[in-house]
Formats: C-alpha cells, structure tokens, sequence
C-alpha cells in the first residue's frame, strides 16, 4: 500500500516514487484531514503500474516521481 500524506493541492495530483510501484495493481491511501479531523479523500485508491507510467515524470531529489492526477484513480470497493 502506497500512502500519500499530501496530495499536490493546486493540480489536485499525487506524485509516486516509480520504484514504489509493484506489477498490477496498487493501492493507494491519501492521509491529509481537514480541520475536523475528516480526510479529504476517505478510502482506499487504486491504480495499475502500467496506466502510473503513462502520465508525466518529475524528477524530485534525484527520485523519478510518477504525477497522477486524483481525478483518475479508482476508488476500491470492499
């Protein structure tokens, strides 16, 4: 499981290091609250390594970082 304290709140994307991402499908969780304590996005997330490589790299303190847009990962359902 890939857990993103913070999501990049201007562009509303996540950044995942590509040496995180495993074959198949990776579960992600968003921890950032509001001030009541709520999460801003409740739940658990997912996205295949093969759509995570598709969208634009950055590099960020010598780490290829993956940025994903919130929009486009999928919400698991139990």
């Amino acid at each position: 499981m890939i857990v993103i304290r913070t999501p990049y709140w201007k562009f509303k994307t996540i950044s995942i290091a590509e040496w995180k991402l495993v074959e198949g499908v990776n579960e992600v969780v968003i921890t950032a609250k509001n001030s009541q304590g709520e999460y801003f996005y409740p739940g658990v997330f997912t996205i295949t390594k093969q759509k995570a490589l598709t969208y634009p790299a950055q590099s960020i303190k010598g780490i290829r970082m993956r940025m994903i847009p919130i929009s486009d990962l999928q919400r698991k359902t139990i």
